[in-house]
């Protein structure tokens, strides 16, 4: 998830106009989509210094998020009598319009949470391909799965729902983590549910805008819903409902590529994905900073980890407010 972020970037980006209708803008009611029946915890593996615990939810496939997966990692040894922190952090595999399964990478890539004493649940994203089909059916079939749960919300309220019933963890200190499009679903999760914060490191910020509207067009009569799903799924949609702590994670030595967004060109000179990235970036800090109640941090995201460190101080010593039962 986080050793790979500035590859995905380089291959991501785009630029960060938003339009839409209203019908396109609503927050998703996700009191409307049941939740699944929450399995028991299954026998832990040792894992490093966690305790791994793989659980599936065992509901119909037809259903949102009945059939997703986690993969919860607790301290290995933990405080007797203590509630831990919560980081939920979706599969980072997961795409514009289709989900992802959790990786052994994704499991690497949250250990310095675990290490520091912070819970970590990894959940799977509806809208993975199952094999029945191929080529545009399978396609269709992963998208429709994906806009079912409300691209990745459904599996972030059930992981935070199971997480909440079965786990040693402290309501008030619930943080949700991703990069990249993962890091788009942390926003949006932390913008329909008030949670102790959010992480979200170069995340994609408007699905819209980086796919484009042509290409949306195109893809209509293949990936239906896609329109509505490409305003209503972007962060930006929803900015104002914002809140908690979130940091937000930039590429160093990138600058301030801002100025109102356009149509897609840089009138100076053409950006690179990585500096459409950042400025998007950079126009999220700004108009949350304005529009909502969030506190926000600016992270560098540098290869010697000290973001990450700064996350964690965070979480390990601030008493936050109290969180709401998904």
């Amino acid at each position: 998830m986080f050793g790979r972020v500035a590859l995905i970037a380089a291959v991501a980006g785009g630029a960060y106009l938003f339009c839409s209708s209203n019908a396109d803008t609503d927050a998703y009611d996700l009191s409307a989509v049941a939740v699944p029946e929450l399995p028991e915890m299954p026998v832990a593996v040792l894992h490093e210094h966690a305790a791994r615990f793989d659980v599936e939810f065992g509901g119909p496939e037809e259903l949102a998020g009945h059939t997703g997966k986690l993969v919860v990692l607790l301290p290995d040894p933990r405080p007797r009598g203590e509630q831990l922190p919560l980081m939920l952090a979706a599969a980072s595999g997961m795409g514009f319009v289709a989900g992802a399964n959790v990786t052994a990478a994704d499991v690497d890539d949250v250990m310095t949470f675990v290490k520091a004493g912070i819970a970590v649940v990894l959940y799977s994203v509806d809208g993975v391909p199952d094999g029945s089909v191929s080529g545009e059916a399978a396609a269709s079939q992963a998208f429709q799965a994906f806009r079912r749960s409300f691209a990745g919300l459904v599996n972030a309220r059930n992981a935070h729902r199971f997480a909440l019933a079965r786990l040693p963890v402290d309501p008030q200190r619930v943080y949700t983590i991703g990069a990249a499009e993962s890091g788009g679903l942390a926003l949006l999760y932390a913008e329909h549910m008030p949670l102790a914060g959010a992480i979200a490191l170069l995340p994609e910020l408007s699905i819209h805008d980086a796919f484009g509207a042509n290409a949306i067009r195109k893809s209509r009569p293949l990936l239906q819903g896609l329109v509505e799903l490409s305003h209503r799924a972007s962060p930006y949609t929803h900015i104002r409902d914002l809140s908690g702590h979130v940091f937000i994670g930039v590429s160093p030595g990138q600058g301030d590529v801002a100025g109102p967004p356009n149509d897609g060109r840089d009138t100076r000179r053409e950006l690179s994905p990585q500096e459409r990235t950042n400025a998007g970036a950079e126009r999220f800090i700004l108009r949350a900073r304005r529009e909502s109640s969030a506190d926000i941090t600016r992270l560098a995201l540098t290869t010697d980890g000290k973001a990450l460190l700064a996350i964690v101080a965070h979480i390990k010593g601030v008493a936050l407010s109290k969180g709401k039962t998904p």
